[in-house]
C-alpha cells in the first residue's frame, strides 16, 4: 500500500512516498521515495501540471506491430537463417533479421537502405527487435543480401511459401484467385505434361491437396513458359 508521509528535520516537514506490506506478519516499509517539502512539490507541479510529462515521443506501432507479427508467425528470419547459416561473429544481427528488418520496411513504408535507420527511430521496433545503430547501417544489409547466394535464395522462397501455406489455409491453399485462370487455362490441349497436370491437380482436388504437392504445382506454373500471356491469365497472374 502506498501512502505520502511527512517527515520533519529542523523545523521543517519534508515527503516521502512509501509503500508498506506486512514482513513477517508485521507492517513494514519496503520501498520510500524523497517528494521534497511542501513549496518543492508546488513548485514541481506548477510546471507542468498535475502528472504531465515534460516531454512525449509519438512512435508508429500499428503497422510495424502487424506486419513484424506475421513475419514471426512465418519464421522469415528463422528459415532464411537455417538456410544461410548462422550470423558472422563480427555481425550485430543474423542474415534473417536483416532480411526481415527489410522486408517490414518494404510494406510499412519503403525507404532505400541508407534511410532505413532514420526510419526505424520513428517506428516502435526496438520492442521487438533491439541493435544498435550502428547495426542499421545500410552497408550491413548489403552484406546481408550478398550472403545469399540464387541457390539459397529459391530454397528460402520454398520454405516461406510452404509455411505460408500451412498458417494460412491449413495445409491446403484457397483456390478463389485462381478460378479465372484455372478457367481459362484448364481446357487448353497445348498445355500437357507436367503444366497439364499441375492444373488438373489445383483445378479438381487443390484444396485437399498436401503442402508438398501444392507447392510442386503452382512451381510448375510459374515457371511454364508463355502461361502468364495466356487469355484470362494476365488477370489474376498474382499467384505465378
Amino acid at each position: 500500500m502506498a501512502s505520502i508521509v511527512g517527515k520533519k528535520q529542523d523545523g521543517k516537514t519534508y515527503y516521502y512516498l512509501v509503500e508498506s506490506a506486512r514482513v513477517g506478519g508485521k507492517p513494514r516499509i519496503v520501498s520510500q521515495r524523497y517528494l521534497g517539502s511542501a513549496e518543492e512539490i508546488a513548485a514541481r507541479l506548477s510546471e507542468a501540471g498535475p502528472g504531465e510529462p515534460d516531454r512525449t515521443r509519438h512512435l508508429a506501432f500499428g503497422d510495424i506491430a502487424a506486419v513484424w507479427s506475421v513475419l514471426e508467425r512465418l519464421g522469415v528470419a528463422e528459415i532464411v537463417d537455417e538456410v544461410v547459416g548462422g550470423r558472422r561473429s563480427d555481425a550485430a544481427a543474423s542474415v534473417g533479421t536483416y532480411i526481415a528488418l527489410a522486408t517490414a520496411n518494404r510494406v510499412v513504408d519503403p525507404c532505400s537502405k541508407r534511410r532505413f535507420s532514420d526510419w526505424w527511430k520513428t517506428t516502435a521496433g526496438d520492442r521487438w527487435v533491439r541493435l544498435p545503430a550502428s547495426a542499421l547501417d545500410h552497408r550491413r544489409f548489403w552484406d546481408a543480401m550478398d550472403a545469399i547466394s540464387e541457390e539459397q535464395l529459391r530454397e528460402i522462397e520454398r520454405r516461406i511459401v510452404t509455411r505460408m501455406v500451412e498458417v494460412f489455409s491449413g495445409g491446403g491453399l484457397d483456390l478463389v484467385q485462381l478460378n479465372a485462370a484455372l478457367a481459362a487455362v484448364r481446357h487448353l490441349p497445348r498445355l500437357g505434361g507436367a503444366v497439364g497436370r499441375a492444373l488438373c491437380l489445383l483445378a479438381r482436388g487443390g484444396c485437399d491437396a498436401s503442402t508438398e504437392e501444392t507447392i510442386a504445382a503452382l512451381e510448375v506454373l510459374r515457371r511454364a513458359p508463355g502461361l502468364r500471356a495466356l487469355p484470362g491469365v494476365r488477370a489474376s497472374a498474382s499467384w505465378l
